[in-house]
């Protein structure tokens, strides 16, 4: 797998796609404001970039991110994080543990900003 940092995966239903953007906004918003991460994302995707070239998805913020429209059932918001984590121990392990808790945290946030659909 090619480097990214840490990444989002933000899944909507037809009809989300403004929550959806939202909710990934606020998420990154507050994901930027901690150093380590940033510094941590900026390593990885010059990694990529290196080895890969464009990237084939968006940053927000500084966090790399695919949000997509998704026609199946089950929640109107999906979002998943991922860290390369396989095999961090020490301060790598406690940077990933922290940005996981920090993103779900944020997340609760930002649903308590968005308004539902009517």
């Amino acid at each position: 797998m090619l480097p990214k940092g840490f990444f989002l995966i933000l899944r909507h239903h037809p009809g989300w796609g403004d929550r959806a953007r939202q909710l990934a906004e606020h998420v990154c918003l507050r994901l930027a404001e901690r150093p380590a991460l940033r510094a941590f994302n900026a390593k990885q995707l010059a990694s990529y970039n290196a080895h890969a070239g464009d990237l084939p998805f968006e940053l927000i913020h500084g966090t790399a991110c695919m949000i997509s429209e998704v026609h199946r059932p089950g929640p109107a918001l999906t979002l998943i994080s991922e860290f390369p984590d396989e095999t961090i121990h020490g301060a790598p392990f406690i940077l990933a543990h922290d940005t996981q808790t920090a993103m779900v945290l944020a997340a609760v946030e930002a649903l308590g900003l968005i308004s539902p659909i009517p």
